[in-house]
């Protein structure tokens, strides 16, 4: 009976080391076809592109072009985090925090112009132009909308396995936010070369896996 259960327990335990490595395999397979399409110029989601029609023709981006949009944006030139890039990030953010929606919207513009899916500007944006009224030309809820989708498709954030994929490091404190997730103590943790932040209120964990590690591995 005892080496029926020590089978049953092995059997188990390969099987769960297999699904494991099957999703680790995944991961890499999603961010990998992320940067060989953005970086072929023949392919319908080559990034210069893709900024070309979501600058132009915003209307008519679908979900699809923003996954290749938002996960795409670590390979560009420079670092891929805006806190780096852009010069008009600080006071952007100090906008933010005041709650300055004249200032949010005029940097934030700006920096959309140059990053036109980065999820700390769409949020705030957003936010100001509905409370100030401002027509929506560039279809900016839209694009929103559909960045979080594409996030939130990407796993439940329960598990390690299931983590939420965000495309910059910043982005996990937004994403909170939206799910109501209140927790501020926030570790890390490093599974098959792959980078986990986890944040915890003491009841619940969330996890979060930033695509932007993939970039350096």
């Amino acid at each position: 009976m005892k080496i029926k259960t020590l089978n049953l327990m092995l059997i188990l335990m390969f099987l769960n080391t297999l699904l494991y490595a099957q999703k680790n395999q995944i991961s890499y397979e999603f961010e990998e076809r992320i940067k060989t399409e953005i970086e072929n110029p023949s392919s319908q989601y080559f990034y210069p592109n893709l900024l070309n029609k979501i600058t132009t023709e915003p209307e008519k981006i679908t979900s699809e072009e923003i996954k290749f949009l938002y996960y795409g944006q670590i390979y560009k030139k420079g670092s891929g985090l805006a806190f780096l890039d852009n010069p008009n990030e600080d006071n952007f953010r100090k906008a933010v925090v005041k709650n300055n929606c004249s200032k949010i919207l005029k940097l934030g513009y700006s920096n959309l112009a140059k990053n036109p899916v980065e999820l700390s500007t769409l949020i705030p944006v957003c936010g100001c132009q509905q409370k100030k009224g401002t027509t929506d030309n560039n279809y900016l809820g839209a694009r929103l909308k559909m960045v979080l989708e594409t996030i939130f498709e990407t796993g439940d954030g329960k598990t390690k396995e299931t983590a939420i994929k965000i495309a910059n490091v910043e982005d996990d404190l937004w994403v909170n936010g939206i799910l109501g997730f209140k927790g501020d103590k926030e570790s890390f943790e490093t599974s098959n070369g792959r980078i986990f932040s986890v944040w915890e209120n003491g009841k619940e964990k969330i996890y979060f896996e930033d695509s932007w590690n993939y970039k350096y591995n």
